[in-house]
């Protein structure tokens, strides 16, 4: 099946290499590692894009390992996100019961102990064990990378309304289908649209 670039909707299916559904922090990031990859990628996402972004909807944060922080900063999504980020320099792990009774005993972790592996040894050259960011400025990093990649077509709101497996890949028919499409044909649909996933 011959993919078509990003925002050729003019017929009522759209092709792509993958379809990913759930438009979330997990499909958004690899929408963008697949794009930047040349691989094309159709992101159904439920929840329209303004929904995302505004402060109301999500006010929690997430800590990003130093891992996946060098994965994002790799798929142009980390420099949008470093201002507001916070780095985790130390972790202490204790213990503790129902009762609100804490041990004595706790273990330390302090980040300058990995400046060996990472750089001349010199505690100022360690990495941070990863960082605290708001989600909402995760996915508003994303959504501006998205937004950058020819590869990508983003379609909000929008939902699965159901799936057909055919030879060479999948179908996945669209409710309220957005831009007059009325499904996306790929060759692989990836189920990013949260613990009580459908499409899974």
């Amino acid at each position: 099946m011959e993919p078509l670039t990003t925002r050729q909707q003019s017929t009522e299916v759209l092709t792509a290499d993958a379809v990913i559904v759930g438009g979330g922090m997990v499909g958004m990031t690899l929408a963008a590692a697949l794009a930047g990859a040349g691989i094309t990628v159709v992101l159904v996402d439920a929840q329209p894009v303004a929904a995302r972004t505004a402060e109301a909807h999500d006010g929690r944060s997430s800590a990003i390992a130093f891992g996946s922080q060098r994965v994002l900063a790799g798929i142009g999504v980390w420099d949008a996100m470093a201002a507001e980020a916070q780095p985790i320099l130390d972790i202490r792990v204790s213990d503790g019961d129902a009762r609100g009774r804490t041990s004595g005993l706790f273990l330390h972790y302090d980040h300058r102990d990995l400046a060996g592996p990472f750089g001349d040894g010199g505690a100022a050259d360690a990495p941070p064990f990863g960082y605290i960011v708001e989600n909402r400025v995760t996915r508003r990093a994303l959504l501006g990378r998205l937004a950058g990649l020819p590869g990508v077509t983003h379609l909000a709101p929008a939902r699965p309304a159901g799936m057909t497996r055919e030879a060479g890949g999948v179908r996945v028919a669209l409710e309220p289908n957005p831009a007059g499409l009325r499904a996306v044909a790929a060759r692989l649909v990836i189920a990013a649209d949260g613990r009580d996933s459908a499409v899974r």
